[in-house]
């Protein structure tokens, strides 16, 4: 199934859905069938709205496919599946009214504080809240935030715009007679269907002699006697010749509909109904084909002689042209498509330059030390990129939060620790597990350094602390120590810190223990490396580990700034 398939169905759902407002509720305990619907509307030629709106739709799902990362062929699966539901799950009249008179303008309802929600709102939420309440929308295993998305974009698009439903009310009134008609009960093909009994024993009467298909005719009837007492399942011809020019239906398209209606099992009022539906089917039709349009020369030809058979009664000639004419017309659709991905990838790539632009404006701020203005640039090129560009989201929100971590270092502000720790933590949800090692290490490390300056101001609280044990572990454990055995034990001497400061709070022989242990290699590296200052900080450790002091050691060593890993 195509994304126009699932989008068919879907749009034709949300029109039978909401097809109360225009005073055409669908028959209860019947299965709103979307594609069904939109078939209706092409076969007569009925489309134009429905269409548009269809290729609005379609629009909206491409672009969200940038904007909200909702790929296509996911957008298409819960389109076709909403459609099902929106069958299934009906809102009554009396509902479809309330939502009308919620979404009242603000001159014909009390005084509010905000702006009333728009009619297509209402009418969302009444659905979703039935569907949630019924478990369809459970059991159907659907991602709630895309399928708020695809109704809130439907429903505007069918409720918001007025002139939609009630341009289809007539095509409405047609489908819900079609549900509600009885389905006539198969018989045999040769047995008439109001074919009298006669009783044993008793003659046949003028009226009653039928003629049984494949049999001599019986005897001569008087032409009074046919027209006055006809079969109940054959059509009056006074009627029939009524309608015929009541509608102007060509001689041959006539003949040939009475032909194909006389081997349908159905009464003589039913006959007529039909003949009268596809009589007024074949008009709009034809002048749908022979309407002017701005169509290539090619594709008006094909619609001109897909209306003559249609006149001449040559079905067959017909359907062959009016498949030429979807091909024409899917043509053109595919066109649209590729122009659509063509649109859609220059403006991804507009997105992305205009990011760049501003994390210019952004390097540019940190270079004059305007911390502030260079964290709000890069928060602004961050949410300028395409939801595809996950790499480069996560590059300007990791120059964000550094920028505004190296504000905090200069203020020592508590609000500016406490927006580093917030920017970093959203860089960790941005990891993906095929993230570079050095970004993996200096979002944990930049977002420990901060937990740190945070949990230090507490004097028993130890979630930040903790939460900085578990970063800083992380950090560690991906770091290939052979390869960078420095930046290795530089993590491991800020982790340390962190566990000594927790035991200082509880638990003192737990975590000085642990933090020991984290000290002895990286004090390895250290004197093997040659970095005295760093390899007397941990001994510092150490020593204030070994004689238990009650006091916290002072830390003789910086903790790592992010931006210093190389």
């Amino acid at each position: 199934m195509s994304l126009y398939e699932a989008l068919d169905r879907f749009v034709g759902a949300g029109v039978l859905a909401c097809a109360g407002l225009v005073g055409v509720e669908m028959p209860p305990g019947v299965q709103l069938d979307g594609a069904a619907f939109a078939n209706r509307l092409r076969e007569h030629r009925l489309n134009e709205g429905f269409g548009a709106a269809l290729d609005q739709l379609a629009h909206a799902i491409w672009f969200a496919r940038e904007r909200h990362g909702i790929a296509i062929d996911v957008a298409e699966r819960h389109a076709a599946e909403i459609a099902r539901l929106l069958g299934e799950v009906r809102l009554e009249a009396v509902e479809l009214i309330a939502a009308v008179n919620a979404a009242r303008p603000p001159s014909q309802q009390p005084a509010v504080a905000a702006p009333p929600a728009t009619l297509s709102a209402h009418v969302a939420s009444l659905w979703f809240g039935k569907a949630m309440a019924s478990g369809a929308l459970a059991q159907a295993n659907l991602d709630p935030e895309i399928c708020r998305f695809l109704v809130a974009e439907m429903l505007a698009l069918v409720v918001d715009q007025p002139r939609l439903l009630s341009g289809l009310a007539p095509a409405l009134v047609a489908h819900r007679t079609t549900l509600m008609a009885p389905r006539p009960v198969a018989v045999a093909a040769e047995m008439p269907i109001s074919a009298p009994v006669v009783p044993a024993n008793e003659p046949p009467r003028a009226a009653e002699m039928v003629r049984m298909p494949g049999s001599a005719p019986t005897q001569p009837q008087p032409q009074a006697n046919v027209q006055a007492q006809a079969p109940s399942n054959v059509p009056m011809p006074s009627a029939v010749a009524e309608m015929q020019s009541r509608h102007r239906l060509p001689e041959g398209a006539l003949r040939r509909f009475q032909a194909i209606l006389a081997q349908q099992p159905m009464t003589a009022e039913q006959r007529m109904a039909r003949l009268e539906e596809l009589g007024i089917w074949l008009n709009a039709t034809i002048a749908h084909l022979r309407k002017p349009s701005n169509d290539a020369a090619e594709l008006r030809q094909t619609k001109l002689e897909a209306a003559a058979a249609l006149e001449a009664g040559d079905l067959e000639r017909a359907m062959d042209r009016l498949k030429a004419v979807r091909e024409h017309m899917r043509d053109g659709r595919r066109r649209a498509e590729e122009r659509i991905a063509e649109e859609l990838q220059s403006l991804r790539l507009q997105m992305i330059d205009e990011a760049a632009a501003t994390a210019r404006l952004g390097e540019l701020a940190l270079a004059r030390m305007e911390l502030d203005a260079a964290a709000d640039f890069f928060a602004d090129a961050a949410g300028q990129l395409p939801a595809s560009e996950r790499v480069l989201e996560l590059e300007y929100r990791q120059r964000q939060a550094e920028a505004i971590a190296a504000q905090a270092e200069a203020t020592n502000e508590p609000r500016a620790v406490e927006a580093a720790v917030i920017a970093f933590r959203s860089c960790r949800r941005l990891l993906q597990a095929d993230t570079d090692m050095r970004t993996r290490v200096r979002i944990n490390v930049g977002l420990g350094d901060m937990l740190v300056a945070l949990g230090s101001r507490q004097t028993q609280e130890t979630l930040e602390l903790e939460e900085a044990v578990g970063v800083y572990a992380d950090a560690v454990a991906v770091i290939d120590r052979t390869s960078k055995p420095m930046q290795w034990a530089l993590v491991q001497l800020s982790h340390a810190a962190a566990l000594i400061d927790i035991g200082l709070r509880r638990d003192r022989e737990h975590f000085w223990k642990l933090a020991a242990t984290a000290l002895m290699p990286a004090l390895d590296v250290f004197e093997s490396r040659g970095a005295a200052d760093l390899a007397e900080a941990a001994r510092a450790k150490l020593r204030a580990i070994a004689a238990g002091f009650a006091e916290q050691p002072e830390h003789t060593g910086v903790l790592l700034r992010p931006a210093r890993i190389a």
